[in-house]
Protein backbone atom coordinates (compact mmCIF):
# COMPACT_ATOMS: atom_id res chain seq x y z
CA UNK A 1 0.00 0.00 0.00
CA UNK A 2 2.85 2.12 -0.70
CA UNK A 3 1.33 4.06 -3.30
CA UNK A 4 -1.83 4.90 -1.02
CA UNK A 5 0.88 6.44 1.60
CA UNK A 6 2.38 8.23 -1.10
CA UNK A 7 -0.90 9.52 -2.50
CA UNK A 8 -1.96 10.73 1.60
CA UNK A 9 -5.45 8.33 1.13
CA UNK A 10 -6.68 5.33 -0.79
CA UNK A 11 -6.89 5.51 -4.68
CA UNK A 12 -10.37 5.99 -5.86
CA UNK A 13 -11.85 5.36 -9.28
CA UNK A 14 -15.57 6.19 -10.65
CA UNK A 15 -16.62 2.55 -9.18
CA UNK A 16 -15.51 3.44 -5.83
CA UNK A 17 -18.66 5.17 -5.57
CA UNK A 18 -21.13 2.27 -5.70
CA UNK A 19 -18.84 0.11 -3.43
CA UNK A 20 -18.86 2.77 -0.59
CA UNK A 21 -22.62 3.30 -1.04
CA UNK A 22 -22.65 -0.53 -1.02
CA UNK A 23 -20.82 -0.47 2.00
CA UNK A 24 -23.05 2.01 3.81
CA UNK A 25 -26.31 0.14 2.98
CA UNK A 26 -25.27 -3.42 1.94
CA UNK A 27 -27.58 -4.27 -1.44
CA UNK A 28 -27.96 -6.01 -4.27
CA UNK A 29 -27.51 -4.39 -7.42
CA UNK A 30 -27.83 -6.11 -10.88
CA UNK A 31 -24.80 -5.04 -12.35
CA UNK A 32 -22.33 -6.45 -9.59
CA UNK A 33 -21.70 -8.47 -6.67
CA UNK A 34 -22.57 -7.32 -3.26
CA UNK A 35 -19.23 -8.94 -1.73
CA UNK A 36 -17.04 -6.23 -1.97
CA UNK A 37 -18.99 -3.46 -0.67
CA UNK A 38 -19.73 -6.29 2.35
CA UNK A 39 -15.91 -6.81 2.45
CA UNK A 40 -15.28 -2.65 2.90
CA UNK A 41 -18.62 -2.24 5.53
CA UNK A 42 -16.19 -5.51 7.73
CA UNK A 43 -12.75 -4.36 7.44
CA UNK A 44 -13.43 -0.65 7.38
CA UNK A 45 -15.05 -0.84 10.57
CA UNK A 46 -17.23 2.00 9.77
CA UNK A 47 -14.17 4.65 10.99
CA UNK A 48 -11.68 4.37 7.65
CA UNK A 49 -11.02 3.69 4.60
CA UNK A 50 -7.60 3.03 5.02
CA UNK A 51 -8.81 -0.28 6.41
CA UNK A 52 -9.58 -1.76 3.20
CA UNK A 53 -6.64 -1.23 1.40
CA UNK A 54 -4.35 -2.35 4.62
CA UNK A 55 -6.47 -5.88 4.40
CA UNK A 56 -6.38 -5.84 1.06
CA UNK A 57 -2.14 -5.59 0.78
CA UNK A 58 -2.12 -8.23 3.88
CA UNK A 59 -4.21 -10.97 1.87
CA UNK A 60 -1.99 -10.61 -1.21
CA UNK A 61 0.97 -9.86 0.83
CA UNK A 62 0.10 -13.40 2.09
CA UNK A 63 0.00 -15.10 -0.69
CA UNK A 64 2.96 -13.63 -2.58
CA UNK A 65 4.91 -14.81 0.52
CA UNK A 66 3.52 -18.27 0.09
CA UNK A 67 4.25 -18.22 -3.61
CA UNK A 68 7.52 -17.46 -3.53
CA UNK A 69 8.30 -20.58 -0.67
CA UNK A 70 6.54 -22.89 -3.34
CA UNK A 71 8.57 -21.59 -6.08
CA UNK A 72 11.76 -21.51 -4.17
CA UNK A 73 10.93 -25.30 -2.52
CA UNK A 74 13.01 -27.48 -3.91
CA UNK A 75 14.20 -29.55 -1.04
CA UNK A 76 17.69 -28.74 -0.90
CA UNK A 77 16.59 -25.36 -0.36
CA UNK A 78 14.23 -23.71 1.41
CA UNK A 79 14.26 -19.98 1.57
CA UNK A 80 13.66 -18.46 5.44
CA UNK A 81 10.69 -15.64 6.03
CA UNK A 82 13.33 -13.14 6.38
CA UNK A 83 14.60 -13.79 2.91
CA UNK A 84 10.79 -14.05 1.56
CA UNK A 85 10.25 -10.08 3.28
CA UNK A 86 13.30 -9.40 1.06
CA UNK A 87 12.20 -11.02 -1.87
CA UNK A 88 8.46 -9.27 -1.73
CA UNK A 89 10.21 -5.72 -1.40
CA UNK A 90 12.25 -6.48 -4.20
CA UNK A 91 9.58 -7.07 -6.67
CA UNK A 92 6.78 -4.27 -5.20
CA UNK A 93 9.84 -1.77 -6.05
CA UNK A 94 9.97 -3.21 -9.51
CA UNK A 95 6.40 -4.18 -10.13
CA UNK A 96 2.83 -2.46 -10.33
CA UNK A 97 1.35 -4.42 -7.17
CA UNK A 98 1.28 -1.04 -5.13
CA UNK A 99 -0.74 0.39 -7.48
CA UNK A 100 -3.22 -2.02 -7.81
CA UNK A 101 -3.62 -2.80 -3.58
CA UNK A 102 -3.72 0.93 -3.04
CA UNK A 103 -7.32 1.20 -5.10
CA UNK A 104 -10.70 0.47 -3.80
CA UNK A 105 -11.84 -1.56 -5.93
CA UNK A 106 -12.92 -4.94 -7.12
CA UNK A 107 -10.34 -5.27 -9.34
CA UNK A 108 -7.53 -5.81 -6.61
CA UNK A 109 -8.70 -9.50 -6.27
CA UNK A 110 -8.07 -10.19 -9.29
CA UNK A 111 -4.54 -11.10 -8.81
CA UNK A 112 -5.63 -12.61 -5.66
CA UNK A 113 -7.74 -14.86 -7.53
CA UNK A 114 -4.82 -15.88 -10.23
CA UNK A 115 -2.50 -16.24 -6.92
CA UNK A 116 -4.99 -19.06 -5.23
CA UNK A 117 -4.89 -20.68 -8.76
CA UNK A 118 -1.47 -20.45 -9.15
CA UNK A 119 -0.36 -21.59 -5.87
CA UNK A 120 -3.58 -24.45 -6.34
CA UNK A 121 -2.11 -25.72 -9.25
CA UNK A 122 1.62 -25.36 -8.46
CA UNK A 123 1.93 -26.17 -4.47
CA UNK A 124 2.05 -30.17 -5.29
CA UNK A 125 3.25 -30.81 -1.49
CA UNK A 126 0.42 -29.17 -0.01
CA UNK A 127 -1.95 -30.82 2.17
CA UNK A 128 -5.53 -31.22 2.22
CA UNK A 129 -5.71 -28.32 4.72
CA UNK A 130 -3.77 -26.02 2.51
CA UNK A 131 -5.70 -27.23 -0.46
CA UNK A 132 -8.66 -25.79 1.35
CA UNK A 133 -7.26 -22.69 2.18
CA UNK A 134 -5.76 -21.51 -1.11
CA UNK A 135 -9.88 -22.97 -2.34
CA UNK A 136 -11.27 -20.50 0.18
CA UNK A 137 -8.60 -17.57 -0.86
CA UNK A 138 -10.40 -18.16 -4.72
CA UNK A 139 -13.92 -18.06 -3.50
CA UNK A 140 -13.34 -15.01 -2.14
CA UNK A 141 -11.77 -13.55 -4.87
CA UNK A 142 -14.56 -14.98 -7.05
CA UNK A 143 -17.38 -13.75 -5.14
CA UNK A 144 -15.85 -10.15 -5.81
CA UNK A 145 -16.78 -9.24 -9.61
CA UNK A 146 -18.96 -11.47 -12.08
CA UNK A 147 -15.62 -12.00 -14.85
CA UNK A 148 -13.72 -13.69 -11.59
CA UNK A 149 -16.34 -16.12 -12.08
CA UNK A 150 -16.21 -16.50 -15.56
CA UNK A 151 -12.46 -16.66 -15.21
CA UNK A 152 -12.11 -18.94 -13.29
CA UNK A 153 -14.82 -21.08 -14.54
CA UNK A 154 -12.45 -21.41 -17.63
CA UNK A 155 -9.18 -21.93 -16.02
CA UNK A 156 -10.69 -24.75 -13.43
CA UNK A 157 -12.24 -26.26 -16.99
CA UNK A 158 -9.42 -26.24 -19.07
CA UNK A 159 -6.66 -27.29 -16.72
CA UNK A 160 -8.80 -29.90 -15.70
CA UNK A 161 -9.20 -31.30 -18.90
CA UNK A 162 -5.47 -31.26 -19.29
CA UNK A 163 -5.24 -33.00 -15.77
CA UNK A 164 -7.58 -35.76 -17.54
CA UNK A 165 -5.40 -36.10 -20.38
CA UNK A 166 -2.43 -36.40 -18.78
CA UNK A 167 -4.04 -38.54 -16.04
CA UNK A 168 -2.59 -36.40 -13.41
CA UNK A 169 -4.57 -37.42 -10.67
CA UNK A 170 -3.37 -34.46 -8.32
CA UNK A 171 -4.31 -31.61 -10.41
CA UNK A 172 -7.34 -33.13 -11.68
CA UNK A 173 -8.76 -32.50 -7.59
CA UNK A 174 -7.33 -28.98 -7.82
CA UNK A 175 -8.91 -28.50 -10.95
CA UNK A 176 -12.74 -29.94 -9.22
CA UNK A 177 -11.65 -27.49 -6.22
CA UNK A 178 -11.52 -24.45 -8.23
CA UNK A 179 -14.39 -25.30 -10.07
CA UNK A 180 -15.96 -26.25 -6.65
CA UNK A 181 -15.46 -23.25 -5.54
CA UNK A 182 -17.32 -21.72 -8.70
CA UNK A 183 -20.26 -23.47 -7.89
CA UNK A 184 -20.62 -22.15 -4.60
CA UNK A 185 -20.48 -18.96 -5.49
CA UNK A 186 -22.83 -19.51 -8.52
CA UNK A 187 -25.02 -21.37 -5.55
CA UNK A 188 -24.99 -18.27 -3.37
CA UNK A 189 -25.79 -15.62 -5.96
CA UNK A 190 -29.18 -17.66 -7.42
CA UNK A 191 -30.27 -18.10 -3.74
CA UNK A 192 -29.94 -14.43 -2.45
CA UNK A 193 -31.67 -12.96 -5.89
CA UNK A 194 -34.21 -15.84 -4.83
CA UNK A 195 -34.39 -14.39 -1.56
CA UNK A 196 -35.15 -10.70 -2.55
CA UNK A 197 -37.67 -12.52 -5.26
CA UNK A 198 -35.56 -11.81 -8.16
CA UNK A 199 -35.79 -15.29 -9.22
CA UNK A 200 -33.27 -18.27 -9.02
CA UNK A 201 -31.03 -16.22 -11.64
CA UNK A 202 -27.42 -15.73 -10.84
CA UNK A 203 -26.68 -12.18 -12.59
CA UNK A 204 -29.48 -10.31 -12.93
CA UNK A 205 -28.12 -8.14 -15.56
CA UNK A 206 -26.58 -10.49 -17.72
CA UNK A 207 -28.74 -9.39 -20.46
CA UNK A 208 -28.59 -6.14 -20.06
CA UNK A 209 -24.92 -6.22 -19.75
CA UNK A 210 -24.60 -8.03 -23.06
CA UNK A 211 -27.12 -6.02 -25.26
CA UNK A 212 -25.16 -3.19 -24.16
CA UNK A 213 -22.23 -4.83 -25.43
CA UNK A 214 -23.76 -4.45 -28.67
CA UNK A 215 -24.98 -1.48 -28.93
CA UNK A 216 -21.21 -0.47 -27.81
CA UNK A 217 -19.85 -2.90 -30.93
CA UNK A 218 -22.62 -1.28 -33.54
CA UNK A 219 -24.05 -5.23 -33.55
CA UNK A 220 -27.59 -4.44 -32.08
CA UNK A 221 -27.75 -0.92 -34.78
CA UNK A 222 -27.58 -3.21 -37.38
CA UNK A 223 -29.50 -5.54 -36.30
CA UNK A 224 -32.46 -3.10 -35.50
CA UNK A 225 -31.94 -1.46 -38.60
CA UNK A 226 -32.56 -4.89 -40.95
CA UNK A 227 -35.18 -5.63 -38.40
CA UNK A 228 -37.35 -2.61 -37.40
CA UNK A 229 -38.94 -2.16 -40.94
CA UNK A 230 -40.56 -5.61 -40.18
CA UNK A 231 -41.56 -4.56 -36.88
CA UNK A 232 -41.71 -6.54 -33.92
CA UNK A 233 -38.78 -5.06 -31.50
CA UNK A 234 -39.82 -2.11 -29.06
CA UNK A 235 -36.01 -1.02 -29.39
CA UNK A 236 -37.09 0.19 -32.29
CA UNK A 237 -39.11 3.11 -30.84
CA UNK A 238 -35.49 4.98 -29.51
CA UNK A 239 -33.84 4.56 -33.14
CA UNK A 240 -31.12 6.78 -33.19
CA UNK A 241 -31.07 7.24 -29.91
CA UNK A 242 -29.59 4.35 -28.82
CA UNK A 243 -26.59 4.65 -27.24
CA UNK A 244 -23.24 3.94 -28.92
CA UNK A 245 -21.35 3.19 -25.50
CA UNK A 246 -21.93 0.65 -22.76
CA UNK A 247 -21.33 3.02 -20.35
CA UNK A 248 -24.35 5.49 -21.29
CA UNK A 249 -26.59 2.15 -22.47
CA UNK A 250 -26.13 1.88 -18.68
CA UNK A 251 -26.41 5.16 -17.46
CA UNK A 252 -28.72 7.14 -19.15
CA UNK A 253 -32.28 8.12 -18.83
CA UNK A 254 -32.39 8.32 -22.88
CA UNK A 255 -31.38 4.51 -23.28
CA UNK A 256 -33.93 1.64 -23.57
CA UNK A 257 -32.64 0.10 -20.14
CA UNK A 258 -34.50 3.18 -18.47
CA UNK A 259 -37.52 3.60 -21.05
CA UNK A 260 -37.92 -0.22 -20.43
CA UNK A 261 -38.45 0.93 -16.50
CA UNK A 262 -35.15 0.01 -15.52
CA UNK A 263 -33.00 -2.88 -14.40
CA UNK A 264 -35.98 -5.45 -13.90
CA UNK A 265 -37.57 -4.59 -16.42
CA UNK A 266 -38.13 -5.09 -20.37
CA UNK A 267 -36.47 -8.74 -19.84
CA UNK A 268 -38.34 -10.07 -22.34
CA UNK A 269 -37.48 -7.52 -25.07
CA UNK A 270 -33.76 -8.36 -24.26
CA UNK A 271 -34.18 -11.70 -24.49
CA UNK A 272 -35.88 -11.93 -28.05
CA UNK A 273 -32.89 -9.17 -29.31
CA UNK A 274 -29.87 -11.65 -27.96
CA UNK A 275 -31.83 -15.04 -29.62
CA UNK A 276 -32.28 -12.78 -32.71
CA UNK A 277 -28.81 -11.23 -32.96
CA UNK A 278 -26.78 -15.05 -32.50
CA UNK A 279 -29.05 -16.97 -34.13
CA UNK A 280 -28.17 -15.41 -37.09
CA UNK A 281 -24.66 -16.38 -38.56
CA UNK A 282 -24.09 -12.98 -39.64
CA UNK A 283 -24.88 -10.85 -36.56
CA UNK A 284 -23.14 -13.34 -34.56
CA UNK A 285 -20.15 -13.56 -36.65
CA UNK A 286 -19.69 -9.88 -36.64
CA UNK A 287 -19.81 -9.98 -32.52
CA UNK A 288 -17.18 -12.91 -32.57
CA UNK A 289 -14.92 -10.50 -34.51
CA UNK A 290 -15.43 -7.59 -32.86
CA UNK A 291 -15.35 -9.53 -29.65
CA UNK A 292 -11.72 -11.42 -30.58
CA UNK A 293 -10.21 -7.70 -31.78
CA UNK A 294 -11.19 -6.35 -28.08
CA UNK A 295 -10.06 -9.17 -26.44
CA UNK A 296 -6.50 -8.17 -28.49
CA UNK A 297 -7.09 -4.40 -27.80
CA UNK A 298 -7.59 -5.77 -23.86
CA UNK A 299 -4.13 -8.04 -23.74
CA UNK A 300 -1.67 -6.08 -24.18
CA UNK A 301 -2.92 -3.21 -21.29
CA UNK A 302 -0.55 -4.30 -19.13
CA UNK A 303 1.48 -1.02 -18.06
CA UNK A 304 -0.40 1.26 -14.69
CA UNK A 305 -1.46 4.36 -16.23
CA UNK A 306 0.92 7.12 -15.74
CA UNK A 307 -1.80 9.85 -14.40
CA UNK A 308 -4.76 9.19 -12.20
CA UNK A 309 -7.98 11.40 -12.53
CA UNK A 310 -8.67 13.48 -10.00
CA UNK A 311 -12.45 13.59 -8.35
CA UNK A 312 -13.06 16.92 -6.65
CA UNK A 313 -15.64 18.41 -4.35
CA UNK A 314 -19.01 18.03 -7.02
CA UNK A 315 -17.69 13.98 -7.74
CA UNK A 316 -19.58 11.44 -6.30
CA UNK A 317 -16.79 9.77 -5.04
CA UNK A 318 -15.86 12.68 -2.84
CA UNK A 319 -19.56 13.04 -1.84
CA UNK A 320 -19.72 9.10 -0.89
CA UNK A 321 -16.41 9.71 1.12
CA UNK A 322 -18.25 12.53 3.31
CA UNK A 323 -21.32 11.09 3.45
CA UNK A 324 -20.07 8.04 5.49
CA UNK A 325 -16.80 8.76 6.21
CA UNK A 326 -16.87 12.60 7.25
CA UNK A 327 -13.64 13.12 9.14
CA UNK A 328 -11.18 11.89 6.28
CA UNK A 329 -13.49 14.28 3.61
CA UNK A 330 -9.87 16.88 4.21
CA UNK A 331 -7.29 13.67 3.46
CA UNK A 332 -9.62 12.96 0.68
CA UNK A 333 -9.29 16.65 -0.58
CA UNK A 334 -5.55 17.20 -0.03
CA UNK A 335 -4.51 13.82 -1.66
CA UNK A 336 -2.11 13.91 -4.71
CA UNK A 337 -4.57 12.63 -6.87
CA UNK A 338 -7.97 15.15 -6.22
CA UNK A 339 -5.26 17.53 -6.73
CA UNK A 340 -4.12 16.34 -9.85
CA UNK A 341 -0.46 15.39 -8.56
CA UNK A 342 -0.46 11.78 -8.86
CA UNK A 343 2.10 11.31 -11.73
CA UNK A 344 3.14 7.60 -12.08
CA UNK A 345 5.06 8.17 -15.36
CA UNK A 346 8.32 7.48 -14.03
CA UNK A 347 6.90 4.02 -12.07
CA UNK A 348 5.40 3.38 -15.27
CA UNK A 349 8.47 3.28 -17.62
CA UNK A 350 10.53 1.57 -14.52
CA UNK A 351 7.69 -1.06 -14.92
CA UNK A 352 7.65 -1.37 -18.69
CA UNK A 353 11.61 -2.19 -18.94
CA UNK A 354 11.37 -4.20 -16.13
CA UNK A 355 8.35 -6.46 -17.88
CA UNK A 356 10.32 -6.27 -21.25
CA UNK A 357 13.70 -7.14 -20.06
CA UNK A 358 13.02 -9.79 -17.62
CA UNK A 359 10.22 -11.62 -19.69
CA UNK A 360 13.13 -11.59 -22.71
CA UNK A 361 16.09 -12.89 -20.19
CA UNK A 362 13.45 -15.50 -19.26
CA UNK A 363 13.18 -16.59 -23.02
CA UNK A 364 17.35 -16.62 -23.74
CA UNK A 365 17.90 -18.89 -20.78
CA UNK A 366 19.25 -21.50 -21.94
CA UNK A 367 16.92 -25.19 -21.19
CA UNK A 368 17.02 -26.96 -18.02
CA UNK A 369 14.85 -28.97 -16.24
CA UNK A 370 13.97 -26.12 -14.18
CA UNK A 371 13.25 -24.05 -16.71
CA UNK A 372 10.93 -26.97 -18.00
CA UNK A 373 9.36 -27.18 -15.00
CA UNK A 374 8.23 -23.88 -14.71
CA UNK A 375 6.30 -23.97 -18.12
CA UNK A 376 3.15 -24.95 -16.19
CA UNK A 377 3.32 -21.85 -14.10
CA UNK A 378 3.60 -19.39 -17.51
CA UNK A 379 0.87 -21.25 -19.01
CA UNK A 380 -1.24 -20.80 -16.06
CA UNK A 381 -0.57 -16.89 -16.14
CA UNK A 382 -1.28 -16.65 -19.72
CA UNK A 383 -4.49 -18.53 -20.01
CA UNK A 384 -5.54 -16.69 -17.49
CA UNK A 385 -4.52 -13.03 -19.16
CA UNK A 386 -6.18 -14.85 -22.09
CA UNK A 387 -9.01 -15.63 -20.60
CA UNK A 388 -9.71 -12.01 -18.57
CA UNK A 389 -9.30 -10.06 -22.03
CA UNK A 390 -11.84 -12.58 -23.19
CA UNK A 391 -14.58 -11.91 -20.78
CA UNK A 392 -14.04 -8.41 -21.00
CA UNK A 393 -14.02 -8.41 -24.70
CA UNK A 394 -17.06 -10.12 -24.94
CA UNK A 395 -19.20 -8.67 -22.25
CA UNK A 396 -17.59 -4.93 -21.35
CA UNK A 397 -15.63 -2.30 -22.56
CA UNK A 398 -11.84 -2.48 -23.20
CA UNK A 399 -10.16 -0.72 -19.85
CA UNK A 400 -6.65 -0.57 -19.48
CA UNK A 401 -7.39 -1.25 -15.26
CA UNK A 402 -9.05 -4.86 -16.09
CA UNK A 403 -5.62 -6.00 -17.71
CA UNK A 404 -2.84 -4.28 -15.45
CA UNK A 405 -3.88 -5.29 -12.26
CA UNK A 406 -3.11 -8.68 -13.20
CA UNK A 407 -0.30 -7.99 -15.05
CA UNK A 408 2.21 -7.19 -12.68
CA UNK A 409 2.26 -11.10 -12.03
CA UNK A 410 4.48 -12.00 -14.97
CA UNK A 411 7.29 -9.66 -14.25
CA UNK A 412 7.72 -10.90 -10.70
CA UNK A 413 7.44 -14.59 -11.97
CA UNK A 414 10.27 -13.58 -14.13
CA UNK A 415 12.15 -12.08 -11.58
CA UNK A 416 11.61 -15.27 -9.65
CA UNK A 417 12.44 -17.66 -12.22
CA UNK A 418 15.62 -15.75 -12.68
CA UNK A 419 17.13 -15.55 -8.93
CA UNK A 420 16.00 -19.62 -8.60
CA UNK A 421 18.24 -20.06 -11.37
CA UNK A 422 21.41 -18.16 -10.31
CA UNK A 423 21.04 -18.84 -6.67
CA UNK A 424 23.13 -21.63 -7.20
CA UNK A 425 26.27 -19.06 -8.03
CA UNK A 426 27.38 -16.09 -5.99
CA UNK A 427 23.46 -14.94 -5.66
CA UNK A 428 22.73 -18.21 -3.35
CA UNK A 429 25.78 -17.86 -1.31
CA UNK A 430 24.88 -13.88 -0.49
CA UNK A 431 21.12 -15.34 0.26
CA UNK A 432 22.67 -17.72 2.55
CA UNK A 433 25.15 -15.20 4.19
CA UNK A 434 22.63 -13.13 5.13
CA UNK A 435 20.26 -16.09 6.59
CA UNK A 436 23.21 -16.99 8.45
Amino acid sequence: MIAALYNGYPIVDTGTTAFVEQAAYPHFTPDCTPFYGIFIKVTSLGWSLWFPVMVQALLLSALLIRYIYVLFDRGDYQPQFSTMLWLVVVVVSLTGVSWVVSQLMADVFAPILLLSVLLLFCDEKAKSLIVLSYSAFALLAISMHFSHFAVALGCGMLFGVRAWKAKDGTKLRRSMWLLAACGAFWLVMCSANAAKHHGFVFARGKNIFLVSRLAEMGVLNAFLNDKCPKGGYRMCEAGQKIPTSQTEFLGSGESPLYRFGGWDSGATEYSRVLTGVFSSPVYAGMFARKAAVSALQQLVFVVPPSEFPAYGKESEPYKKVKNYYSDESREYATSQQQQGLLDASVFSTVYLLVMLLSSLWVYLLPYSDEKAMWRGIYTIIFSFFVFKAIIVGAFGSVSPRFQYRIAWVLPVTNILLLISQYRNSEFRIVIKAKEE
